[in-house]
C-alpha cells in the first residue's frame, strides 16, 4: 500500500469516476485503474463498483476510505507545515469553534501578539457547526475546537469525542442567555422565563440536513417550545442583523465583549432553564498543544475571565 494509490482512491471518491479522476490528475486512465486493481488485492477485498455513469464505494470499500482520510488530512497538514525549510519558524493556528463572539476576540488578541517583524503565518478562525468542529480536530484540520456541552447532549458528545480520541478541557459554565434587539418588548427585563421565548420569532444556525439535535449550537431548554417562525441563518453578523431589527431571539451564552458584537442586540439570563452552557475546547487526546495553540488557550481563557 503506497500513499500514492490512497490520493488515486481519494481522487476517485471526490470526483465519481475513474475517467474524471484521470483527468483531474493528468494521467491515464488505465494507470489509476491498475494502481486501485492492485491495492484491491492487497487489501482482499473490492473496494469500488464500477459501472457506466462511474463508481460506488462497496461497504467494506467505504469503511477503508473512512479510514484513510485522517491519514491523508495529517500528509496535507506535515507538507504544509515542513514542505518549507522556514515553515517551522512561521506561527500557524487553525481554529473551529461555534459563533462565539468570545473566540473572535481572543483570536484577534493572539493575532496582535504575533510579533510585528514576522512576515508569514498561517492562521485560520472556523465558526461552524458541532460535527465540523469535532472532525476538524480529529483530522488534524485544526488544532483546537471550541464548543459546548449540556446535561442533554455530554453523554452523547462525550462519546463521539472518545470514539475520535478527542479530550474536552472545561473553561467555563454560564446560564443561557436570550439575545434580542435593545428594543425588544422584553427587552427592559432583567430575567426571563423559558415559556415567554416561545412567543416570538427564533434565530438559529443553520445545521446539515438530518444532523442530530445533539449537533445543535443552541442549547435544547426543558419545557422551550419554539414558535413555528423559525429563521435559519448561517453567521453570527446576520443573526445579530436579524435580532437587532426585528423581534426575533436567540439563546447562547449571553457572552458579549465590547466590539465583537452588535451594539444594538442585549443578552438577558433565563431564569430556571433546567440546564447550563458547559464551554470548554477540544485537542487529540494525549497529545500536547503546540506553542501557538497553548497561547491562543491562554488568551481564551482571559477573555472569559474578563466577562465574568
Amino acid at each position: 500500500m503506497t500513499l500514492l494509490q490512497l490520493h488515486y482512491l481519494a481522487e476517485i471518491a471526490e470526483s465519481g469516476s475513474i475517467n474524471k479522476a484521470s483527468k483531474n490528475l493528468f494521467i491515464s486512465q488505465s494507470s489509476i485503474s491498475n494502481a486501485i486493481r492492485e491495492l484491491e488485492d492487497e487489501l482482499g477485498f473490492v473496494i469500488f463498483l464500477r459501472h457506466n455513469k462511474g463508481v460506488e464505494f462497496t461497504d467494506e470499500g467505504r469503511r477503508f476510505y473512512d479510514c484513510v482520510l485522517p491519514l491523508l488530512e495529517q500528509e496535507k497538514k506535515i507538507m504544509k507545515t515542513y514542505g518549507d525549510k522556514n515553515a517551522s519558524l512561521s506561527p500557524r493556528l487553525q481554529v473551529s469553534s461555534h459563533h462565539y463572539p468570545f473566540v473572535g476576540q481572543a483570536f484577534i488578541r493572539y493575532l496582535k501578539s504575533i510579533d510585528p517583524s514576522q512576515n508569514k503565518y498561517d492562521l485560520r478562525l472556523k465558526e461552524t457547526n458541532t460535527r465540523l468542529i469535532i472532525e476538524d480536530v480529529a483530522t488534524g484540520n485544526s488544532d483546537v475546537g471550541v464548543l459546548f456541552l449540556s446535561n442533554v447532549i455530554r453523554e452523547y458528545i462525550q462519546r463521539l469525542l472518545s470514539e475520535r480520541d478527542l479530550e474536552f478541557h472545561p473553561l467555563r459554565t454560564v446560564v443561557p442567555h436570550a439575545f434580542m434587539g435593545k428594543n425588544h418588548p422584553l427587552a427592559h427585563r432583567k430575567c426571563l422565563d423559558v415559556q415567554e421565548l416561545g412567543n416570538y420569532p427564533f434565530v438559529a444556525f443553520d445545521q446539515e440536513r438530518a444532523a442530530p439535535l445533539h449537533f445543535s449550537e443552541e442549547i435544547a431548554l426543558a419545557d422551550f417550545q419554539p414558535s413555528q417562525r423559525n429563521i435559519l441563518v448561517s453567521d453570527r453578523a446576520s443573526a445579530y442583523n436579524v435580532e437587532a431589527n426585528t423581534d426575533a431571539i436567540s439563546v447562547g451564552t449571553g457572552l458579549l465583549p465590547s466590539g465583537f458584537h452588535h451594539p444594538d442586540v442585549i443578552a438577558i439570563p433565563i431564569g430556571n432553564p433546567g440546564d447550563y452552557i458547559h464551554l470548554g475546547w477540544i485537542q487529540k487526546k494525549d497529545t500536547a498543544l503546540g506553542p501557538e495553540a497553548q497561547s491562543f488557550v491562554d488568551i481564551l481563557k482571559g477573555c472569559l475571565k474578563e466577562l465574568e
